[in-house]
């Protein structure tokens, strides 16, 4: 298809009784990247929908009470002016839908970046494609970005206030290993995105990579999801290894009450994504996510059996965040005892807010010592306001 307005809409005769919480949309076809893995690599030129086309389709979809719309583009911003009117359409016409949208990192402009900027928080949620940190892999698959680029890309987008970013991680892509997906890994959570996935390879039919599998050495499973098995440096075990890796950091990394504490971990202590995976594969065999408390005591445990300054400032960060999103303060991860007493006048707000109504205090002994507010009795509540007592 050319004109791809030509295709009849599809809303205007399915969203009778949709009740799904998100739905697609085509704004484009193809792609300018030529990532050897993608079935749009060798798709032809990219044709887009017209934006009055678009402008129709998302009055419809609005009309029918949909809350968001996830954008199909495999490259939103891969022609900036295009992204840029795009955008504009979507904040401004339609402020009560959420945009996913995915974006490499690699092309963002300081145009673009600055009309993400006004955008109101949590309208976008952006996914930044980045595959690989490895120079190596961008050439063997053909990907058109530079390490430079993509890495400043992906700081821009963190940076910006109103957005919370999603990263993707491919593992198993020719050129790499799980010491340097683990290496991945590490750079990213520094650079501090909002979320981390890493994903097996998957050889599709009908791309060049699927094409080229016996010259290159890629085994895969023949049938979906045709996730890759093993690779010349990549054996079964490594594969195995980077499942479980998928599961760590949307366990860990990606819930908020632990992420801070995880970046800290990867950035402080030696080898830690690969000690962690280690020692998580030996405490939890099973393929379900632990429960929240059950994460923060296996992260726990993990830091009490290191030696080092580093280890034990981890152990505090620990505690504060079991206090602070309001685990048991009297058979938790540290001892805590009730206050009764007002909150002292010399008593420094650390954050929360001074005003709110107190229903339970308890005091901790970590680095210093604290005062972990509650409102309204209510198990796992965050803590209304923390201070620190001088």
């Amino acid at each position: 298809m050319q004109d791809l307005d030509d295709i009849p809409s599809p809303y205007a005769r399915h969203l009778e009784g949709f009740d799904k919480p998100f739905i697609l949309l085509e704004t484009a076809r193809g792609c300018s990247n030529r990532c050897s893995f993608c079935t749009s690599a060798d798709s032809g030129p990219i044709r887009v929908f017209s934006t009055d086309r678009l402008r129709r389709e998302l009055t419809l979809i609005q009309s029918h009470g949909i809350p968001e719309v996830r954008i199909t583009d495999r490259t939103f911003n891969g022609k900036p002016s295009r992204c840029l009117e795009l955008l504009r359409l979507f904040r401004d016409e339609f402020p009560g839908l959420r945009f996913h949208l995915e974006f490499d990192p690699a092309r963002l402009t300081p145009s673009i970046l600055g009309e993400l900027a006004k955008t109101p928080a949590g309208q976008f949620h952006i996914e930044a494609g980045i595959q690989s940190l490895l120079p190596r892999a961008f050439r063997l698959i053909g990907r058109q970005a530079t390490l430079r680029r993509t890495l400043a890309g992906v700081k821009a987008l963190v940076q910006c206030v109103p957005l919370r970013i999603h990263t993707d991680l491919i593992a198993g892509l020719p050129g790499t290993t799980l010491k340097s997906l683990l290496a991945d890994v590490r750079r990213l959570a520094a650079i501090g995105p909002g979320e981390i996935q890493v994903e097996l390879l998957k050889l599709l039919p009908g791309t060049r990579l699927a094409a080229e599998r016996d010259r290159l050495g890629l085994v895969a499973a023949p049938e979906p999801p045709y996730e890759i098995l093993r690779g010349p440096a990549f054996p079964l075990e490594d594969a195995n290894s980077a499942r479980q890796l998928a599961f760590l950091t949307d366990w860990y990394y990606n819930a908020v009450p632990l992420q801070a504490v995880i970046r800290v971990a990867s950035e402080s202590l030696p080898s830690f994504w690969k000690k962690w995976l280690a020692f998580h594969r030996t405490k939890h065999r099973a393929f379900a996510c632990p429960s929240l408390e059950r994460r923060f005591a296996l992260l726990f445990e993990f830091v009490s059996k290191r030696e080092s300054a580093h280890s034990a400032r981890l152990k505090q960060r620990i505690q504060y965040a079991w206090m602070k999103y309001g685990f048991s303060a009297q058979h938790g991860l540290c001892a805590a005892q009730p206050w009764t007493d007002p909150i002292p006048a010399d008593a420094v707000l650390v954050e929360g807010d001074r005003q709110a109504t107190a229903s339970r205090v308890y005091r901790v002994s970590l680095d210093r010592d604290y005062l972990f507010v509650y409102g309204r009795k209510h198990e796992h509540q965050r803590a209304v306001a923390v201070y620190v007592l001088k």
